[in-house]
């Protein structure tokens, strides 16, 4: 796992050569129930995220939030980046701790897991 501060990656990316990078639609409600326990996509380039708001990325932005010690895992394939911030709590991200408001780049992990100390936030990028 490779982990890197202050540098985040690249989400502007478009998806297509020449397009413009943009997101569709304005705003989009996700209650908290709704990402109890999953990584919900909330921004999403992928036709398959239909619930998403679309962007013209090859990305994935997705939330959850994770009750004390409540596991989630999401694949990762390896020619993907992502990079991971609590916005609420601490989580253990594989074998690193990742504080409230920090962030953690994973490269070359076959996945990502994710176990929460405290009851959290999380935000995840997953991106090419």
């Amino acid at each position: 796992m490779e982990i890197a501060t202050g540098s985040k990656p690249d989400i502007t990316s478009p998806s297509k050569p020449k397009a413009t990078p943009r997101m569709h639609g304005a705003t989009k409600p996700f209650a908290d129930a709704q990402r109890s326990g999953w990584l919900m996509p909330i921004a999403s380039g992928f036709p398959e995220d239909q619930d998403a708001l679309r962007i013209e990325a090859d990305a994935r932005v997705l939330g959850a939030t994770v009750e004390e010690g409540q596991r989630i895992e999401y694949p990762l394939a390896s020619i993907r980046y992502g990079y991971l911030v609590p916005t609420r709590g601490r989580v253990m991200v594989n074998d690193q701790q990742v504080g409230e408001r920090d962030g953690i780049a994973i490269a070359g992990e076959p996945g990502i897991a994710i176990t929460a100390i405290e009851p959290a936030e999380i935000i995840l990028v997953d991106t090419a």
